[in-house]
């Protein structure tokens, strides 16, 4: 069962307390572990990547998003970052909860535009879900999704990587290819566990 909001953002504070361990480069982990979702993607691009339209909101302004949603940044390297969007800053200022921005490995309340203004990535957006797992996130004027078996977000998150493989095959870009293999394979073994269980 998936962690409320509350929950998550309770369990974002203690581990910026009391850490339960180093999270230096664990953002996608951070995040899902919130909110007690198992792993699925090897990092928070590929996360981003394999979301389908109705299981994101592309672009605007980070501030705009929910409180709990996880937010999702690019920049020139091939992991990309994600942070839970949390309460206000003591200043008034839209915050999140994230590893690494102030720390390595620690867990901090900044922000929401820190991963822009201080590594230079730009905001793609807000998921409604993370690994194949819908996220109880309050959206206002949102039409709730239809019920979907875990199994059929992951197969439809690997179609979608499939996509970006093909382009990054045409662009000659071994690495992307490499990482976006293994991260097609392994939501193709997800997805025939799941549907044997």
């Amino acid at each position: 069962m998936v962690n409320t909001v509350e929950q998550a953002l309770a369990f974002a504070r203690g581990q910026a307390t009391r850490p339960s361990r180093d999270w230096t480069g664990y953002c996608q982990m951070f995040v899902r572990t919130s909110y007690g979702i198992g792993g699925g993607f090897g990092s928070a691009w590929l996360q981003w990547l394999g979301l389908g339209d109705d299981e994101r909101v592309a672009g605007g302004n980070p501030s705009a998003a929910p409180l709990g949603a996880p937010l999702f940044y690019k920049g020139s390297g091939p992991y990309g970052h994600v942070t839970l969007a949390a309460r206000p800053l003591a200043d008034g200022t839209p915050g999140c909860w994230s590893n690494d921005l102030v720390t390595p490995g620690r867990i901090h309340h900044v922000a929401r535009t820190r991963a822009t203004s201080q590594w230079g990535q730009q905001y793609l957006g807000y998921g409604l879900s993370l690994n194949g797992v819908d996220l109880p996130l309050v959206v206002p004027g949102a039409t709730p999704r239809p019920q979907r078996r875990r199994y059929e977000a992951i197969a439809a998150a690997a179609d979608r990587l499939e996509v970006a493989l093909a382009t990054a095959r045409r662009q000659e870009d071994r690495r992307d290819v490499d990482r976006l293999e293994r991260q097609v394979r392994h939501l193709r073994r997800m997805h025939q566990q799941m549907r044997r269980a």
